[in-house]
């Protein structure tokens, strides 16, 4: 019964607290006072009082204004009030007001610099195009070329922007790689200027449902030896950073340098080791992304593989895997999916076949939907962020690059 009398009083106390946190209208021309996100601010010093209880108000009143204010009664305390309430409502709107021309001319600056980037142009170049903004603005629309100022394009700016729109790109490729049921990848190693080895990991993956996507995964600098193991390093860390599953790895294309292709230390033993730790079967190598398609017609077991893949009908039974051939027989003897094979895309029809009925052709197509067939294209650099904005199929999301700083200033 105690307890019982002990939690009874909690919740009367606890309703009579929230009853007293409740703005009173009253309080307003009694305490010059109104309610602004749940505490109650001053319009005489415009002091927030976080707690909103009559005490608490009153207090503050009474020690800090009380002695000049409380000449002011009936009407005209109203009268002293009102005019108080539409002066900072007034502040409010104008301080929202220009943030949002602060936030509009900051997007504008991302906008800018994602398309500098997206066409290789130099850093400095913002300058010259935010000169060309104001010289047009003053020419159609000149009660609003001072907006136009506000866009910041200095070369620092411009390459802060670039890195985080690249960001952001590589968060939205983050989260659709968690999607794919297979990817693939391509290296493609070259040294600079600077005598540094920049590698470029490029991925093409699918999902379940057919969506292919071609990016820019990474780019790994090395600075000393460029061996096997100097470059599977990176490739590890990208695929490890972007939620990919080496045993998910269906294809691997590089160059033929021994770097590369070495039989013990090579990137590609390596990972073939790893995606076998992983519970993956091994991969499909390709080297030379250039000559794919003429490497491919060279060997005839993978030619006979990729013939599954292009022309199920033609294709001999006994040369597939034990799992695909029940159901190739079921297409192969089907004149509704000839139909279709003949009157659709590869990838339309696979993507008609029923899942339930050809479930092992799904997975064994999804998969070839990911190797590479040419060269990706390149660009330059602040090396990586400009290689990923040039390369990517993604749009940045730019107000949520804007909203999530903490403060607003045009150059950051």
């Amino acid at each position: 019964m105690c307890f019982v009398y002990e939690l009874t009083n909690m919740e009367k106390k606890r309703k009579i607290d929230s009853e007293c946190r409740t703005f009173k209208e009253q309080w307003g021309s009694l305490y010059f006072v109104i309610e602004s996100n749940n505490k109650a601010t001053c319009l005489i010093c415009n002091v927030t009082i976080a707690v909103l209880k009559e005490y608490n108000i009153k207090r503050h009143y009474e020690t800090m204004h009380s002695k000049n204010y409380s000449k002011f009664t009936g009407s005209l305390r109203s009268e002293k009030f009102e005019p108080m309430k539409r002066g900072l409502k007034s502040q409010q709107f104008l301080f929202k007001k220009v943030n949002s021309k602060q936030g509009a001319a900051i997007r504008a600056s991302f906008d800018v610099a994602h398309s500098i980037a997206k066409h290789g142009k130099p850093f400095t170049d913002g300058e010259l195009m935010k000169d060309c903004i104001i010289a047009a603005a003053e020419e159609m629309c000149p009660e609003k070329a001072n907006l136009f100022k506000n866009i910041c394009l200095s070369a620092n700016t411009v390459a802060r922007r670039i890195d985080e729109v690249a960001e952001n790109i590589l968060a939205q490729l983050s989260d659709t790689n968690r999607l794919l049921e297979w990817f693939s990848l391509a290296l493609d190693e070259s040294t600079d200027v600077s005598d540094t080895a920049q590698v470029l990991i490029f991925i093409r993956g699918v999902d379940k449902n057919y969506e292919v996507y071609e990016e820019l995964l990474d780019v790994h600098s090395i600075h000393a030896t460029t061996t096997g193991e100097d470059i599977f390093k990176g490739v590890e860390n990208a695929v490890q950073k972007s939620n990919l599953k080496w045993k998910n790895l269906k294809s691997i294309t590089t160059d033929g340098g021994k770097n590369m292709c070495g039989i013990n230390k090579g990137v590609v033993a390596l990972v073939l080791k790893t995606v076998k730790n992983d519970g993956g079967s091994k991969p499909l190598i390709v080297r030379c992304i250039i000559h794919q398609q003429s490497l491919c017609a060279k060997c005839l077991d993978m030619s006979e593989v990729l013939n599954i893949f292009q022309n199920p009908f033609i294709t001999d039974i006994e040369t597939l895997p034990p799992e695909l051939q029940m159901e190739i027989i079921d297409l192969q003897c089907s004149d509704v999916f000839k139909e279709k094979y003949q009157n659709s895309s590869l990838l339309e029809f696979y993507k008609s076949l029923p899942l339930t009925q050809f479930d092992q052709v799904h997975k064994f197509a999804r998969g070839y939907f990911t190797t590479f067939g040419t060269t990706s294209k390149l660009t330059d650099k602040h090396l990586k962020s400009l290689l990923i904005i040039g390369t990517s199929k993604f749009n940045p999301s730019l107000q949520m690059i804007v909203t999530g700083k903490s403060q607003l200033h045009k150059s950051h």
